[in-house]
């Protein structure tokens, strides 16, 4: 379900540009320009939920650990704090759950975006 746009110069000196949408019908994310819609409506989400979700996204149908998700976050310049990452998460699935869309704990796994309809 990814759109992808891709302009490619042969000129060295412009650089590549790379557009990858996710879009199901229900939620659509475009990575470029940190935009999130759920049933056409944009959804504000803060910086870090973004990231989360695009992550998510990017990892559709598999378990993303919590490690990785936190990496997106913070770099390595933080060390993993589970609990904090729970806030986000919970943040997230609170503007989620009015378009059914689910995000799935599994211990020791990590986190797994449940699209709408599934």
């Amino acid at each position: 379900m990814f759109e992808q746009s891709r302009t490619i110069r042969t000129d060295k000196r412009l650089s590549k540009k790379v557009t990858d949408i996710y879009d199901d019908g229900v939620l659509r994310v475009e990575y470029e320009n940190y935009h999130v819609t759920c049933r056409s409506k944009p959804v504000k989400l803060s910086r870090a939920n973004f990231l989360i979700i695009a992550t998510l996204v990017k990892n559709l149908g598999e378990y993303v650990p919590a490690d990785k998700l936190w990496q997106q976050l913070w770099d390595k310049r933080k060390p993993l704090n589970p609990e904090s990452l729970k806030v986000h998460i919970c943040g997230l699935r609170q503007i989620l759950s009015p378009f059914n869309i689910r995000i799935k704990t599994k211990t020791n796994n990590g986190y797994r975006l449940i699209p709408a309809g599934n």
